[in-house]
């Protein structure tokens, strides 16, 4: 891979993020939460595993871990939201 393709890579992932943005604003955060997740955005967050876009397990505060994830995802992740959600091999990006 040359340094082109890097470039190129990173262009789509910003235009991608924006994209994100500009649909999260416009049905909400929880509505795109919902969507995205599936049956999964009800599981307690206890019960799944997030991991960032490098795939980087991320921890929850065990505090909250009855919390629904959408929920969770909404109160406590919306400036670094997970990349990936499992829970029983069931996976969802974000």
């Amino acid at each position: 891979m040359q340094a082109s393709d890097v470039r190129q890579i990173l262009r789509f992932r910003a235009v991608i993020e924006k994209l994100v943005d500009g649909y999260v604003a416009k049905v909400g955060l929880k509505a795109y939460l919902s969507q995205m997740l599936g049956p999964l955005a009800t599981i307690p967050v206890a019960e799944v595993q997030m991991y960032d876009a490098r795939r980087v397990r991320l921890r929850h505060n065990a505090a909250h871990s009855h919390m629904e994830l959408q929920q969770y995802i909404a109160e406590f992740m919306r400036q670094s939201m997970p990349w990936m959600v499992i829970h029983e091999g069931n996976c969802r990006y974000l």
